[in-house]
């Protein structure tokens, strides 16, 4: 009778799900190791191993005992045991008609006891064994099979987490890989986007200020429509660029100590001509004391101009926006407030989404929807908070909060 055994019926089935695991040829991991010690100690033989079958050897995840990791497939008794889902006990190799010429019983370590139960994954196909082994004859009792069934149970138990964390790291790998090629494929994009726009916006610029007293009115207001248009290009590129960084994590961020009243000031000189070409009333309130905060200063601006440019694009001619910041338990909260149409309730979850326009999809109001969903990530990159309260028709308070420097 052959030593070695035949093939199961489903082998390539068998040898796939092998692969699904991505476990062969790895480094040894304490998990599996700490079962094969306490298996060798368990039944008191001086070998324990986890073994996985692959098309042409068994291949030791771990090997309690024995100084190689791996051997032969066609000298191994763990590809008998795979052939079913019974343990394969053998208390006496020598005398055993099918193992007894097997050269792992007449040379190498002499092995005349093995008891082995195989591994079974999730599919039901079975890709390897628990098993332990001695040079000498033992007896293998119904309660050490109970206990090795058990351990080999807790086996399989740890290779499906394996399994899991491979999956899961593949995944954000890939998710990983995605997005950096999202974010470079958008910069080419914008570059490319950006450069005959700039001459388009460069131009119109020309025409304002040079052919003024050769233009006609009317000519007038469609190079003020064509600059406004581009503007709005413009910023639109720039918010789809940054969301992709941000996507991508690959937007860097600094830290200084920032002047919050400055900050306050800055913010204002940047939008105040804004307000009044859309004839809103912009104000800001002042901080009451000098507070600091450990920041990235070109993101905090971002942040507030996208509070504002979101205030003005929703508040109606004649309301009003407020700028302002408070001081409270050792914290600096920025708002911007507004008197425009609000946000519904059932809509106002989704404020921070991606290209989420609240319901005005249908409405003249330029934009794609990421001025509040670049705010969010900039400042959870920044360790800040972020949120708003709003009432439909009477306007909205956005607000973010970072600890105080």
């Amino acid at each position: 009778m052959t030593f070695t055994a035949p093939l199961p019926a489903n082998e390539d089935q068998r040898l796939a799900t092998l692969r699904d695991y991505r476990i062969m040829d790895t480094a040894p991991d304490e998990r599996f190791d700490r079962l094969t010690a306490f298996a060798a100690d368990l039944f008191d033989v001086p070998v324990a191993l986890i073994s996985l079958i692959d098309a042409d050897r068994q291949w030791f995840k771990s090997h309690y005992g024995l100084p190689v990791s791996e051997s032969p497939r066609s000298i191994s008794f763990c590809a008998h045991t795979i052939l079913d889902d019974e343990p394969l006990i053998v208390e006496n190799a020598t005398e055993h008609p099918q193992f007894r010429n097997s050269p792992l019983v007449l040379a190498g370590p002499g092995l005349r006891f093995y008891a082995g139960v195989a591994l079974t994954a999730d599919d039901g196909q079975r890709i390897g064994t628990l098993c332990v082994g001695d040079n000498k004859p033992r007896n293998f009792s119904d309660d050490d099979v109970t206990r090795l069934r058990r351990l080999a149970a807790i086996a399989s138990d740890e290779l499906e987490l394996h399994r899991a964390r491979m999956e899961a790291e593949a995944s954000v790998n890939a998710q990983n890989a995605a997005n950096l090629l999202k974010s470079k494929l958008l910069s080419s994009m914008n570059h490319e986007f950006r450069t005959p726009l700039n001459a388009i916006l460069g131009f119109s610029q020309i025409l304002e200020l040079n052919m003024g007293k050769r233009l006609g009115r009317e000519e007038l207001e469609y190079v003020a429509a064509m600059k406004t248009a581009g503007e709005n290009l413009l910023r639109i590129s720039d918010s789809m660029m940054t969301m992709a960084q941000l996507e991508a994590e690959v937007v860097p961020f600094g830290t200084e100590t920032v002047s919050a009243q400055s900050l306050i000031e800055e913010v204002y000189a940047l939008h105040r001509p804004a307000a009044a070409l859309n004839g809103i009333a912009f104000m800001r309130r002042a901080c009451i004391s000098a507070a600091t905060l450990k920041a990235d200063h070109s993101h905090l601006l971002r942040i507030l101009g996208n509070f504002i440019s979101n205030a003005f694009k929703f508040t109606a001619l004649g309301g009003e926006v407020t700028l302002g910041c408070a001081t409270e338990d050792g914290r600096v909260t920025f708002f911007v407030e507004d008197t425009g149409c609000g946000i519904a309730a059932d809509r106002q979850r989704e404020a921070f989404q991606s290209f989420n326009r609240l319901g005005r999809e249908g409405s003249t109001v330029a934009g794609l929807g990421l001025g509040l969903a670049i705010a969010s990530r900039l400042a959870q990159a920044m360790k800040g908070e972020i949120g708003f309260e709003s009432r439909e028709s009477a306007g909205s308070r956005f607000w973010v909060r970072f600890p105080a420097a």
